[in-house]
């Protein structure tokens, strides 16, 4: 019975020995255990990132564009889209428009006249045109609008005060403008008992003119006969976009001056 008794001691003296060198594993996890400190697998943490302690921290590239500023930006190119667009519709309304009615202007058919007056602004053949009409038996009297110096050779020539039995007269407007010219008319036909005037001017002009004369002048029906200088206009499209334009700010401001008083 003893020998029993020794060998189970020692048998059980063994087991314990061995679990004392081998631990067996805990059935609960590690606190860590929760916190992907390791990676599995392929590693597909970002450059940008950086891993401290077990936890990743996420730092953003300064070199990236933040929103606001991607918006900004495209926001700036959508303005500039559309104010090319309108600016490219703008011109070419203007000129369709301004073809039609500045380089395409209808002169009045000729009316015999008391006076035949010449607008400043060119020595284009404009001077000695009337002049013509007036030889030919249009108007008796030829009135040159001289805005120009004292030494202008085309107006010391013309500005003889007779021309083959014609009356000449150059008349310095105040205002400098198709304004002032109008009105110096209307001074002077009140003068000389004037009804009716041939006004010689650009075609382009014209239109312009024609209300203007409207407004200082004489609103009378064919009171006033416009006719264009004959001549070309070899404009680039450039000239005539400015041509057009200026013609249109001009109306415009002579709309809102309203009648000569």
């Amino acid at each position: 019975m003893d020998a029993v008794i020794g060998r189970a001691s020692a048998q059980w003296a063994r087991t314990v020995n061995a679990l004392a060198r081998n631990p067996a594993p805990h059935s609960f996890a590690s606190p860590r255990s929760s916190i992907d400190d390791e990676p599995h697998g392929h590693d597909n943490r970002p450059a940008s990132g950086s891993w401290s302690g077990g936890i990743r921290v996420q730092i953003s590239n300064p070199r990236t564009p933040t929103t606001w500023r991607s918006m900004r930006l495209a926001n700036v190119r959508r303005a500039i889209l559309i104010v090319g667009a309108v600016v490219v519709a703008l011109l070419l309304l203007m000129g369709i428009s301004g073809y039609f009615m500045y380089t395409n202007a209808s002169a009045d058919g000729l009316q015999r006249a008391d006076a035949i007056v010449v607008l400043g602004g060119e020595h284009d053949g404009r001077e000695d045109y009337a002049i013509d009409l007036a030889r030919d038996g249009w108007a008796p009297t030829v009135v040159l609008s001289n805005p120009y110096h004292a030494d202008d050779p085309v107006m010391q020539r013309v500005c003889t005060g007779q021309a083959g039995g014609i009356e000449v007269l150059c008349e310095r407007p105040d205002p400098v403008t198709t304004r002032g010219e109008a009105e110096m008319m209307h001074r002077l036909a009140a003068e000389r008992s004037w009804r009716k005037i041939i006004v010689v001017t650009w075609r382009y002009h014209m239109p312009r003119a024609r209300s203007i004369f409207g407004q200082c002048f004489s609103r009378v029906p064919n009171a006033v006969v416009m006719q264009a200088v004959p001549r070309q206009y070899d404009f680039s499209v450039g000239h005539w976009e400015f041509v057009y334009a200026y013609q249109d700010f001009a109306w415009v401001k002579a709309f809102i001056q309203g009648d000569c008083d």
